[in-house]
């Protein structure tokens, strides 16, 4: 089976007739830039976010550089943003003219640890900015607390997290601005470059509009020296035509992590925490191994695609050398670098290829045992690796040299049971496995016809298997 990082096809299958009456619809019209379908999206997506208002623009950078810009931010300022976070919020800090100050994350949210944002402010701070990573909400409270205390401004970078809820509000709805990108690939993801910012506040988001727009706020009257970055008709109205379906692929994205945290289990690998206070949208699953590279390699051999986010921090990019860093700086961000690996997830995937993630994932411990030479078995972890299939469901996972790794998920219908022997038929190939629970591991030979006992008093269960590669 081949299992893709992510696939926009599904998308496209189920959403392309609407998709293709939008752009007929601007097409149409006639009139591609700052017309109805931007003023139409940006009241939608507002309404979304829980706020009053929003400014389309030409991607999810410029949201950032444009909040940033309208604040008034430049030469001599400091805004701390997160170490390990996408290269964009450091670049938007930048293009003002202000310094980006970096600040370690917790390791187990992978956002911003609020306990090491005050030793970070001088009196040149003025702003922080949250980055809501992997779909994952920030502890906005904390937050929110320090930069009323120091007065600063809070500016959410919401790339990565649409829809997603901390305490029962939309993420975008908590600082000064809101900024969101949509990039293809994003939870809501235009079929180009898009972005947005979403306030409460009227007069930003008018000054974000004019300078996106040269700096004008009518034709041909020029207030600031602006930039060109508008959300095109094009995209916001085939973003229209997402919106409305958003909420369903969010919760699709939640039933696929779901089922990770449920199922994958693993000592070698560490699943993300989800605080009781936040709903993330799981634009990206996030795990941490320090076998990172080897547990990538070993799922590509099985046809699944990962990703890094990200493999080299900010702190050791080549264009932040200024900043002064070196290795061992910032710990935990390197840390995430070395160790992060994201798994497929993706509206349209199907359970199939979630369940064959899932096993995959929990199985690679089980090869570096067996590519050490051991050929009995005692892993009490893979006690709940239990299908949903038939009892004595044979699921084989793959070879090395001439050796199979097998499991035989049990559902036995009458309780536990108390002894399992499994025998081949070769007798000089036969391993007795370890029991806990309902699971058995175990290696055999490759097409050896497998036997399975389980005693129960008083009954007795047996199943021929045949194994096949």
């Amino acid at each position: 089976m081949v299992v893709p990082y992510t696939s926009l096809s599904p998308i496209k299958q189920e959403f392309g007739k609407e998709l293709r009456m939008a752009f007929e619809r601007v097409l149409n019209s006639c009139k591609y830039i700052c017309g109805r379908e931007d003023e139409n999206f940006e009241n939608a997506f507002a309404d979304f976010c829980g706020v009053n208002h929003c400014a389309g623009v030409g991607n999810g950078l410029d949201a950032l550089f444009l909040s940033l810009k309208a604040l008034g931010f430049g030469e001599g300022d400091e805004v701390i943003v997160p170490s390990n976070t996408y290269i964009a919020t450091a670049l938007a800090v930048t293009y003002t003219g202000a310094k980006p100050v970096l600040v370690e994350p917790d390791i187990n949210t992978f956002c911003i640890n609020s306990c090491n944002i005050i030793q970070k402010i001088t009196d040149k701070t003025k702003a922080v900015i949250p980055v809501h990573l992997y779909g994952q909400p920030c502890d906005m409270d904390s937050i929110l607390e320090i930069a009323n205390r120091y007065d600063l401004y809070v500016i959410e970078d919401c790339a990565q997290a649409h829809g997603a809820i901390y305490k029962g509000k939309k993420v975008g709805s908590f600082g000064h601005a809101g900024c969101f990108s949509f990039y293809p690939g994003k939870n809501l993801g235009a079929l180009g470059d898009g972005g947005a910012v979403v306030s409460n506040d009227k007069k930003l988001i008018d000054k974000i509009k004019a300078l996106g727009n040269y700096g004008s706020d009518y034709k041909y009257h020029h207030i600031y020296k602006g930039n060109n970055s508008r959300l095109d008709e094009v995209q916001a109205a085939l973003l229209s035509a997402k919106l409305s379906h958003l909420d369903a692929m969010n919760d699709e994205r939640k039933r696929i992590a779901q089922m990770y945290m449920g199922g994958i289990v693993n000592p070698q690998i560490i699943l993300p925490h989800v605080s009781k206070q936040s709903i993330p949208v799981w634009h990206v699953f996030s795990i941490r191994t320090m076998k990172r590279d080897k547990l990538e390699d070993y799922l590509k051999v099985h046809g699944i695609e990962t990703n890094k986010h990200y493999p080299i921090p900010i702190h050791m990019q080549k264009c932040y050398v200024d900043l002064g860093y070196k290795k061992g700086d910032l710990p935990v961000s390197e840390t995430i670098s070395e160790s992060q690996l994201s798994l497929p997830i993706y509206y349209g995937m199907t359970n199939d290829q979630v369940m064959y993630v899932i096993k995959a994932s929990s199985a690679y411990a089980l090869c570096s045992i067996i590519q050490k030479g051991l050929r009995f078995i005692t892993l009490p972890l893979f006690t709940r690796l239990l299908s949903t299939e038939q009892y004595g469901q044979v699921t084989v996972f793959g070879s090395w040299t001439n050796l199979l790794t097998v499991f035989l998920t049990l559902q036995l219908p009458y309780g536990s049971f108390s002894k399992a022997m499994v025998k081949f038929e070769n007798r000089r190939d036969a391993y007795v496995a370890s029991v806990e629970g309902i699971c058995i591991v175990l290696s055999v030979h490759p097409g050896i016809k497998v036997y399975l006992t389980v005693e129960r008093e008083p009954r007795l269960y047996r199943k021929p298997y045949n194994i096949l590669i």
